[in-house]
């Protein structure tokens, strides 16, 4: 085989013996306990609106404590005038 004789024979032994079974392993406990790659972008997604939610929530806190400002700012030129 070429790959015996491109590479140290010791080694390639070892790497089919020992590095199989563990990526092989490896798969097996990913197939079984992790998410689904459904289950990863309804997360995703889920998050996403979570954030767009607060970012519009900030924006109309934003708003409405600039126009209180603004109202609050009027009122007192109006007493302080009158």
């Amino acid at each position: 085989m070429q790959i015996f004789e491109r590479h140290n024979s010791i080694l390639v032994v070892l790497y089919i013996i020992f590095l199989f079974p563990v990526a092989y392993i490896y798969m097996f406990i990913l197939g079984v306990f992790g998410s689904s790659k459904k289950k990863r972008i309804l997360k995703q997604a889920k998050e996403k609106v979570q954030f767009d939610k607060f970012v519009e929530q900030e924006k109309c806190n934003t708003k409405a404590s600039s126009v209180y400002m603004c109202a609050n700012f009027f009122q007192a030129l109006y007493l302080f005038f009158y």
